[in-house]
Parts: C-alpha cells; sequence; structure tokens
C-alpha cells in the first residue's frame, strides 16, 4: 500500500487522490476523493475547509494526530476495482493514552462501501467531540452557485444522512453498505417512472434526459435547465423512445475534475474543523481558505426559502435606504438653492402646510 508521508505526521489535514475507476456515490459517478486525518475520506469535488460536514464516508471520523506517534500512518490502495484507505496506529489529539486505532474504508467500484475495525481500544461513545466532530456513516450535499451584488456565493445543502449508532464500532467487526438502485441510474424516461428497489420518487426531466429526485448532486443542472417546471411523474405522459426528450442511452454529461491519471496526489489543503461549525474568527460554517463565500445549510433542510427571503429583505431594506437618502438630498439641495425650481417647490409645499396648520 502506499504511505502518505503528509498524512502520516500532521493534524487536520487532507490530501485529494484520483481514483482509476468511477465510484458510484448514490449514484453518480465520481474520482475524486480527499483523505483527510480525521478518519474518513471527503467526496465533494469543491475542497473547502469543513470537510467533516458533509459529503462525506466515515469510518470512523475524529480528532486523530497523526504527529503524535511515528508508528501512525495514514495508507492507501488503487487496485482498479477498490479503493482501500487504512488508519493505522492513529491516537487522539485529546486522549493518546487511551491507545492506537486501526481501522479501514473500502470504496467498491459497484458503489459498495466496507468499514472494517481492526483496534478500538475504547468505546467510541467515550470520544469527546468538542473539538472535533465523531461521526461514523456516509452524508451528500449539492452545492448552489450564486451571485449577489457581485459577489459569487456557494451555499451547501445537505440532502441526505447515514448515522450508525456508535456501540457497532467494535475490534473486528465489518460494517458493509450495500448500493441501492438510485434514480440516477435509469436512463430512460419509461424505466425512471417503473422504477423498483429504490426509495426514492423519481422524476424525469426531458431537457437534461435525465431521471433524478430533483434533490441530488446535479440540483443546480436541474434548476438551471428548468426541470421543475419540465418534469414528467407520469409514464403516460413520457415522449416516445428514442424522441426528443426521452433519448434512450444518451450520455448525460458528468463532471470528474482533475488531470492525474496514476492516483497521485493533486494538492494538499489544510482542514479547520470544530464542532459548533465556526472557525477560529467566528465565520460561519463553510467559510474555507479557497472562498470565504461558501455557507453551509443543515442537513435536511434546504434552506431555499430562507436564503430567498434574506435576499428579498436585504434588497427591500437598501431601496427604502436609497429613498430616504436621495429624498434627503433633494431637501437639501432645495433648501440651499431656494432660487432653483426645487427651491421653489418646497417654498409652496412650506407654505400650503403653514397655511392648513392655521387653518385649524
Amino acid at each position: 500500500m502506499n504511505v502518505s508521508s503528509l498524512l502520516s505526521n500532521s493534524h487536520r489535514r487532507a490530501t485529494t487522490v484520483l481514483l482509476t475507476f468511477d465510484f458510484p456515490y448514490y449514484g453518480f459517478p465520481i474520482r475524486n476523493i480527499t483523505i483527510a486525518t480525521g478518519g474518513f475520506l471527503y467526496t465533494g469535488d469543491y475542497v473547502h475547509s469543513w470537510l467533516a460536514s458533509t459529503q462525506y464516508i466515515a469510518p470512523l471520523m475524529a480528532n486523530f494526530d497523526t504527529s503524535l506517534s511515528t508508528n501512525s500512518f495514514v495508507k492507501f490502495r488503487d487496485d482498479g476495482e477498490t479503493f482501500t484507505v487504512v488508519w493505522e496506529n492513529v491516537s487522539l489529539q485529546d486522549r493518546p493514552e487511551n491507545g492506537s486505532f486501526t481501522f479501514s474504508a473500502t470504496l467498491n467500484k459497484s458503489g459498495d462501501i466496507v468499514f472494517a475495525y481492526k483496534t478500538i481500544p475504547i468505546d467510541i461513545q467515550q470520544i469527546y467531540d468538542d473539538k472535533h466532530p465523531v461521526k461514523v456513516g456516509l452524508s451528500d450535499a449539492y452545492i448552489i452557485d450564486k451571485t449577489i451584488f457581485r459577489t459569487k456565493q456557494k451555499t451547501i445543502y445537505e440532502y441526505h444522512r447515514v448515522n450508525f449508532g456508535r456501540s457497532k464500532v467494535q475490534n473486528d467487526t465489518l460494517i458493509t453498505l450495500y448500493a441501492q438502485p438510485t434514480c440516477f441510474s435509469y436512463k430512460d424516461c419509461q424505466s425512471c417512472m417503473n422504477h423498483e428497489g429504490s426509495d426514492f420518487k423519481c422524476i424525469w426531466c426531458p431537457t437534461l434526459n435525465r431521471c433524478s429526485t430533483g434533490v441530488d448532486r446535479k440540483r443546480q443542472d436541474w434548476i438551471q435547465k428548468g426541470c421543475d417546471k419540465t418534469q414528467i411523474m407520469e409514464i403516460s405522459v413520457c415522449p416516445a423512445l428514442g424522441s426528443k426528450g426521452n433519448n434512450y442511452g444518451e450520455p448525460v454529461e458528468i463532471s470528474t475534475e482533475g488531470n492525474d491519471t496514476n492516483g497521485t496526489y493533486r494538492h494538499e489543503t489544510e482542514i479547520q474543523l470544530s464542532k459548533s461549525g465556526t472557525n477560529k474568527s467566528g465565520a460561519p460554517a463553510g467559510a474555507t481558505s479557497h472562498d470565504d463565500s461558501v455557507n453551509r445549510v443543515p442537513a435536511f433542510h434546504t434552506g431555499m426559502e430562507h436564503e430567498s427571503s434574506s435576499s428579498s429583505l436585504l434588497v427591500t431594506v437598501l431601496v427604502i435606504c436609497c429613498l430616504v437618502l436621495t429624498c434627503g438630498g433633494w431637501v437639501l439641495y432645495a433648501y440651499r438653492n431656494p432660487h432653483t425650481k426645487s427651491g421653489q417647490l418646497l417654498i409652496r409645499v412650506s407654505r400650503t402646510t403653514v397655511l392648513r396648520e392655521m387653518s385649524y
């Protein structure tokens, strides 16, 4: 196995590798996997400072510090069919006296995921989570790009999460997660409407030729292509197979960033994590060294209505302020320049007001 020299002697660090195969995560093929010292893998395309928040595969996410011992290693291997990462003899930064942990995560080309635990010296429920999240499970999210007042913002919305009880993590145990059919696996309208075995309600978008729940990693594409307006939810409305809007077998564009082909490191990034969701400067969760305009919305809450109302309120306040300043400026100009049309109008208005008060 390959030993990561960076991750084997550091704390809160991560590095991204390019897989040699497409790994279907929630149905979407991905190539970029970011390995973190904190006992988890990050599956998102956009690397930010809050990787532990969402889009993770976590056999045991905790505050591990590999710099505490020369016998701590983070290893990985890609054989074309599986990708395995091993956290070997890693210790908790705030409780190194509890002993070292050894566990791994394996991603199969089929989409199945296996968590293996060799050495777990203490009950996982005893691990402190005040300085670093403690999680066992999966999570996925989508990112919405918006430009507000010429400022680009990325908002992360978590749409699904799987949590395992910490009591399941013990010495010499395995947790196997079998990939289930997702809407994205159906490539034509008819099969999308007749889906079986999927826990999601599938919808067909004729504009994208894509089957989806409407809420997944490609949510922004779904919105930009107007799928919310043109979506098909009944098989009787499906276009004929092979016709426009139902092109069977037509590939759906999926971007897999990265230029490496040998699985070497693409880039490294330092992670700053906290349970409260704020960094040292008090910025909201999602603040990042790459882009300060990243926000994260809590799990199972789209946050779209809140964001829309907040933006509308901000625009309303700005418009009112502009009107007040404009009126104030006009009054000041008219008062100082009585010979102008504005000044004469102000005088007439003032006289009318005085006469009305006198009549009462």
